[in-house]
C-alpha cells in the first residue's frame, strides 16, 4: 500500500486522497468553522466510535479516539491541517481493523485500545488488556512515525501485555493488576 508523507508521519494513499475528497466537498460560504464542529463532523462521519477530546468513558474494543483541542482548532481553521489530520483519523481504521483482528485470535482477552492525536507529540497508543480471570494489564507507548511500523509496534506491545511483560526502557508504562 502507498504511503504519503504528512510532515511527522505518513498514511496510506487511500486515505489522503478520501481526506481531499472530503475537504473539497466542505461547505466554503465563508461561515467560520469551530473546532467543535470539526468533532461533530468526525463523530457523524464515525458511527461505532468514541472520538472526544479528553481522557474518558472508552468502549472495549480499539475504536477509540481521544483528539487535542488544539489539533480541532488547526483543523477549524486551516484547510491542509484538515486534509492531513483527517486523512490520519481514516487511516486509525485500517489500523483498528488490524487489531481486531489480534483480538480474534486471542479470544480469551479483552482489549479496549484508544488512539490520542496530541499536535506536537505524535501518536499516543493506550491498550488496556483483561483476561478471562479478570487480571488486568496496561501500556500506553507512542507510535512510530512511519504508519508501516505501526503493525509492528502494536502487536509487540499487545503480546508483552498478554504474556504480562513490560518494557519500560523507552519511557512507556506498562503495569498488571
Amino acid at each position: 500500500m502507498a504511503t504519503v508523507n504528512l510532515g511527522r508521519f505518513s498514511v496510506n494513499e487511500t486515505s489522503y486522497r478520501r481526506a481531499r475528497e472530503i475537504s473539497a466537498n466542505r461547505p466554503q460560504n465563508g461561515e467560520r468553522k469551530t473546532a467543535q464542529d470539526v468533532l461533530s463532523s468526525i463523530r457523524d462521519a464515525k458511527p461505532g466510535w468514541v472520538i472526544d477530546t479528553h481522557s474518558g468513558n472508552w468502549q472495549e474494543g480499539v475504536r477509540n479516539i481521544q483528539i487535542s483541542p488544539a489539533i480541532l482548532e488547526r483543523m477549524a481553521n486551516d484547510p491542509e491541517a484538515f486534509v492531513q489530520y483527517k486523512a490520519f483519523i481514516l487511516d486509525l481504521e485500517y489500523k483498528a481493523d488490524e487489531i481486531e483482528n489480534w483480538m480474534a485470535e486471542n479470544p480469551s482477552y479483552s482489549l479496549t485500545f484508544n488512539f490520542n492525536l496530541a499536535l506536537e507529540e505524535g501518536v499516543q497508543a493506550v491498550a488496556t488488556i483483561r483476561n478471562l480471570l479478570g487480571s488486568l494489564s496496561q501500556t500506553s507507548f507512542e507510535l512510530p512515525q512511519n504508519r508501516d511500523s505501526w503493525t509492528e509496534a502494536i502487536n509487540q506491545r499487545l503480546s508483552e501485555l498478554r504474556e504480562g511483560r513490560s518494557e519500560e526502557a523507552d519511557g512507556s508504562r506498562s503495569w498488571t493488576a
